[in-house]
C-alpha cells in the first residue's frame, strides 16, 4: 500500500534519518548534506547524510520506507500523540513548563507499558493517565499482580480490568502518587 507522507516533523525526523537503509540516505544526501533542526531542549542537532556516488542511491522519485521503518516512526510519534490527547482530555496532567522534560516522562511509561504487554492506543493512554495520577511505580502495586497477568497472557484490556478494581485498590493507589 501506497502512503504519501511529509516528514519534516522534527519529532520523527532524528528517527527517519536514523532508520534509513543506505541506498535511502543516499538518496536524500543528494538533495541534502547535512540536516539541522531544533530539538525539544531548544538545541541544534544536525545529521550528515553520506555523500557517495549517485549509483548506488535509491533511484526512486520519492523516498519510500518500508513497513518496518514505518511502524519505527509511528513509535516514535506515540508520545506526541498521547501528549495532544491528554491536552483536549485532561489538561490539568500536561505541565505549562519543561514539556521536554514531560515528554521523556511519557516516553519511559511508554516503555513501561510495553513491558507489561498493553497494547492498544486506548489502554496505552489510560496506563499513562494511571502513571500521571497514581505515580510512575503505581503498576507494582502488590494487589495489580493478577491485572498484569491477565494483560500479559490473556491479551485482556487494561481499560475493562480497571473497571472490577474496589474502592480500596482505588485508593491505594492514589495514596502512592507522586
Amino acid at each position: 500500500m501506497l502512503l504519501h507522507c511529509r516528514i519534516a516533523d522534527t519529532r520523527v525526523l532524528r528517527t527517519l534519518l536514523a532508520s534509513l537503509k543506505s541506498p535511502q540516505a543516499l538518496r536524500v544526501g543528494q538533495a541534502i548534506e547535512t540536516w539541522q533542526w531544533f530539538n525539544r531542549y531548544a538545541s541544534i542537532e544536525s545529521r550528515a547524510l553520506p555523500l557517495e556516488p549517485v549509483a548506488h542511491a535509491d533511484p526512486e522519485p520519492h523516498l519510500k520506507i518500508d513497513a518496518s521503518q514505518f511502524a519505527t516512526l509511528l513509535d516514535a510519534s506515540e508520545a506526541d500523540s498521547l501528549f495532544l490527547q491528554l491536552l483536549d482530555m485532561a489538561p490539568e496532567l500536561v505541565p505549562k513548563a519543561a514539556r521536554a522534560e514531560f515528554h521523556d516522562r511519557l516516553r519511559a511509561v511508554l516503555a513501561t507499558a510495553s513491558t507489561l504487554n498493553v497494547i492498544g492506543t486506548t489502554d496505552r493512554l489510560q496506563f499513562v493517565v494511571l502513571s500521571l495520577t497514581c505515580g510512575n511505580t503505581f503498576h507494582r502495586h502488590d494487589d495489580l499482580a493478577e491485572t498484569w497477568r491477565a494483560v500479559r497472557e490473556e491479551q485482556a484490556s487494561l481499560s475493562e480490568l480497571m473497571q472490577s478494581w474496589n474502592e480500596a485498590l482505588w485508593a491505594s493507589l492514589e495514596a502512592g502518587a507522586t
